[in-house]
């Protein structure tokens, strides 16, 4: 029962299943090479410290952030742009690229205008008109 409403599940959501024999490094050659990676990463990680959480989190970050390959990295693959890491912070061209401040331009508003002002508070924009003028004293 439980298999078939998963072959149900499946269907419903346009996957094809394709079954390979388990344990087969043969057909699942990819993820048998993602583990090795992984144990040889930790094994060299437990000869320099005893925390395996660390040492987990430290791989994640560079495995995520490296590049496949399709020649992005799954971060850039899944978020768009690279994650910021301790390197990426030290490069002042990539901080100066990621930051582009607009130049301030002034405005002039005519009486009668038809304008939209955000609310703040209720994070709404309201439509509105132009019924005066006054002079910002500072």
């Amino acid at each position: 029962l439980a298999s078939e409403e998963f072959k149900n599940f499946l269907k419903s959501n346009g996957v094809q299943q394709i079954l390979v024999p388990t344990y087969s490094p043969n057909t699942n050659g990819l993820a048998e090479r993602a583990v090795q990676t992984f144990k040889k990463a930790v094994e060299k990680g437990l000869r320099k410290e005893n925390d395996m959480e660390l040492i987990v989190a430290r791989w994640l970050l560079h495995y995520r952030n490296t590049p496949s390959g399709g020649g992005e990295s799954p971060a850039v693959k899944m978020f768009g742009r690279p994650t910021r890491t301790l390197l990426s912070l030290l490069d002042p061209l990539a901080v100066d690229q990621k930051i582009k401040v607009q130049p301030e331009v002034e405005r002039e508003f005519f009486i009668g205008e038809r304008v939209r002002v955000w609310d703040v508070r209720n994070k709404k924009w309201y439509l509105g008109r132009v019924f005066g003028k006054r002079r910002l004293q500072g």
